[in-house]
Order: structure tokens, then C-alpha cells, then sequence
């Protein structure tokens, strides 16, 4: 039965009472570890891998919160607090990352496009932790992807597809300024023509 915070009585002398951390935890998935504490757990990168057989790290940081109410259905499902988060929190939002980030086509977009990851990220593990678990016990409050880390050649060619882009919109621009300088010339020619006559 799950009490609340602060002085709580019981009747039964041979009670036990066990805490379980309902606060809001920080999971960073992240290339610089720490030591895991009460709120905040440390894991590696979500590592994507693309259609061209790209490995691609994803930086990441989420916030969620357990209900109060599910503490003793986790307790009894899992065990410890930190052992729920390692065996649903941690591959649930693998999956998820991987899902969500991994079937862009456009691999040229993904840092352009992470607010958009980050919210469809957030509501599907919301759902699919849930779901794991079979109950509506877990609140994804946020998720912030810092970084996707693009390998080196890759960034070499986004570099010189940016550049050809800009060279092809430069010439357009030109051709343009030279079809209306033309125009004008014409324009001119036909005035002076009808002006002999």
C-alpha cells in the first residue's frame, strides 16, 4: 500500500517500509557518463543506423516521472527503482529513438529537424513504456535531443551539397538579371525604332 510522504503510523509493529523514488528522473544518454544518482541515470548514446548503413549517435536527455500510485506494482513487477529504469526506461527508449530518428530518409536534415523527433519521441514512449509495463503508470515530461552526430565524411558532403546549392541559386539569379538587362535592351531598341519612324 503506498503511503505519503512524511510521518506515517501503523498499526502492525512487524510493517515494513520501503521508498521508492517517484521523482522526476533525468535519463542522459550522452558520450560523457557520470555516476548514476536518485534522479539522474547515465547511459550511452542511442546509436541510429541509417538506410545507408550509417551508425549515427543521438545525444539525448529525458525527463519522466512514476505515478505515486504505481510505485508498488513496479516494486513487486521489478524490483528496485533502478532496476525498472535498466530493464524498460533504458531499452524502451532505444526502440524508440531508433524508430522515430532512424526512418528519416534525409539524413541531411536530421539536426534540422530534431524539435519535431524530440515531440514524437516523447509521445511514443510515453505510450510504449505504458504500454511495457500495462498500466498508464509512467509521464514523459521531456525530451531534448542535444545532438546527432553526423560522421565526418557525411558532414563533408552536406558541406558541398550547401555549396552546390548555393552556387546553382547564384546562377538563376543571374540568368535572371540577364533575360530582364535583355529586356530592357530590347525594350530600348523597339523604342528608338518606332521613335525613327
Amino acid at each position: 500500500t503506498p503511503v505519503r510522504e512524511g510521518f506515517n503510523f501503523s498499526i502492525n509493529p512487524m510493517a515494513n517500509l520501503i521508498t521508492y523514488n517517484v521523482k522526476a528522473k533525468q535519463l542522459e544518454m550522452s558520450p560523457t557518463n557520470g555516476k548514476d544518482s536518485e534522479e539522474i541515470l547515465y547511459d550511452i548514446p542511442v546509436t541510429i543506423l541509417t538506410k545507408d548503413n550509417l551508425q549515427i549517435p543521438v545525444d539525448m536527455s529525458i525527463l519522466y516521472k512514476l505515478k505515486d500510485d504505481c510505485a508498488p506494482y513496479v516494486r513487486k513487477a521489478f524490483g528496485i527503482d533502478v532496476v525498472w529504469d535498466n530493464k524498460v526506461i533504458i531499452p524502451v527508449t532505444r526502440d524508440v529513438v531508433r524508430g522515430v530518428v532512424g526512418k528519416d530518409a534525409d539524413v541531411y536534415k536530421l539536426n534540422q529537424n530534431r524539435e519535431q523527433y524530440a515531440e514524437d519521441i516523447r509521445n511514443e514512449l510515453e505510450q510504449r513504456v505504458n504500454s511495457a509495463l500495462k498500466k498508464q503508470c509512467v509521464t514523459v515530461e521531456m525530451v531534448s535531443i542535444r545532438d546527432i552526430k553526423l560522421p565526418a565524411q557525411l558532414m563533408e558532403s552536406i558541406m558541398k551539397k550547401n555549396q552546390m546549392e548555393e552556387e546553382s541559386r547564384r546562377a538563376e539569379l543571374e540568368v535572371k538579371k540577364a533575360r530582364a538587362e535583355a529586356e530592357v535592351a530590347i525594350a530600348k531598341a523597339e523604342g528608338t525604332a518606332k521613335a525613327q519612324l
